[in-house]
């Protein structure tokens, strides 16, 4: 693998993964690639139904116990070997995780705590979809809950977090949250230089 640096991105649904992973892009020279991106393409290449929620939570859920725990993480990393600096948002399963520790990543974990937050970035983000989805508050919740399942090929944010190398609060401004990115960031590559 070409790739030097990896950073991979976990969080509850509308924290700030992709926002992460654009301000890595952005600011730190990353190239971002959503997790989930790639498992839409891959439902749609191997006509797996219409990428919606629970479509993907279940494909993925599908991968992770028949190919491998860390499938799509093994496949992000597979189709963007060339890449120098990755940052991939959108891991979910601590074994994903454990797989970017193992080839030398940082896993880093997006939260905010506060649900109405969340569910109005969630419903801003559906008005810019094509085939928008419409959960109610109490039906993002139920989701919020199975993201934390901690069985075997299921999601598990708070498992990946217990394990997490880094972890940002999203409770703030956009500016607010790339200071935090760069200034964590910087401070990590300050670290790496003292180690080496």
């Amino acid at each position: 693998m070409v790739t030097s640096e990896l950073i991979a991105i976990a969080g509850g649904a509308a924290s700030g993964k992709d926002k992460a992973g654009s301000i890595f892009e952005n600011l730190l020279g990353f190239t971002h690639v959503s997790v989930s991106s790639e498992l839409r393409k891959y439902i749609a290449d191997n006509n797996l139904g219409l990428p919606d929620r629970e479509t993907m939570t279940r494909i993925a859920s599908q991968l992770r116990l028949e190919k491998s725990a860390s499938f799509l993480v093994d496949h992000c990393l597979a189709n963007h070997s060339e890449v120098e600096k990755l940052a991939l948002s959108g891991i979910y399963a601590p074994a994903e995780a454990h797989r970017v520790k193992n080839v030398g990543g940082i896993v880093m974990v997006v939260v905010c705590d506060d649900p109405l937050v969340r569910y109005a970035r969630y419903l801003e983000r559906q008005e810019a979809m094509p085939r928008p989805e419409s959960l109610s508050f109490a039906d993002f919740m139920r989701a919020n809950a199975r993201e934390n399942s901690g069985s075997p090929g299921q999601q598990d944010i708070d498992g990946i977090r217990a394990m997490a190398d880094i972890v940002i609060s999203n409770e703030g401004t956009v500016e607010e949250f790339a200071e935090q990115i760069y200034s964590t960031y910087q401070a990590l590559r300050i670290a790496e230089v003292g180690h080496v």
